[in-house]
């Protein structure tokens, strides 16, 4: 499964626009752990593994829609500025 491609944003570039129809968890099994990958489905179809820096992201949105508030499909900004990663739904 691909990584979503996040730019670095610090050398004055801007963020990049996904349409994401929405986002999830997957439980992935590895010799140490059991991990929850967070991913991102595109309106392409395409699915997407979110970096670990966006898990609290992508868990805010997955509860948020379990509550009744679903905020998808939307057209959501992803990027890395001065070593942060950020999402913004637009």
């Amino acid at each position: 499964m691909p990584e979503l491609k996040i730019p670095n944003i610090s050398d004055g570039n801007e963020g990049q626009i996904y349409n994401v129809k929405k986002v999830a968890f997957v439980r992935h099994k590895t010799k140490e752990a059991i991990e929850n990958l967070p991913l991102a489905h595109l309106k392409n179809g395409q699915i997407c593994k979110l970096p670990q820096e966006l898990s609290g992201w992508a868990y805010d949105c997955v509860a948020l829609a379990h509550s009744g508030l679903n905020a998808f499909p939307a057209n959501v900004e992803f990027g890395i500025q001065d070593n942060e990663y950020y999402a913004e739904i637009i």
